[in-house]
């Protein structure tokens, strides 16, 4: 799938640095980047889920 995102400058700058770091093609490094956000974000949320379980009393449901 393409998509078309606009970032400025200094936000583009940043990936674009460290795929010539790490040889990679930009369009390449892209995907594991945002990969790699959504898996942090999920465990951030699963990690405030369950604290806020345990605030309250109850136990974690575990996934499926």
């Amino acid at each position: 799938m393409k998509m078309t995102i606009k970032l400025p400058d200094e936000i583009f700058q940043r990936p674009k640095l460290l795929a010539t770091e790490q040889r990679k093609a930009l369009k390449d490094l892209m995907p594991e980047a945002l990969c790699c956000f959504l898996d942090a974000s999920g465990e951030i949320a699963t990690k405030t889920r369950k604290a806020n379980l345990k605030r309250a009393g109850r136990r974690p449901t575990p996934s499926p």
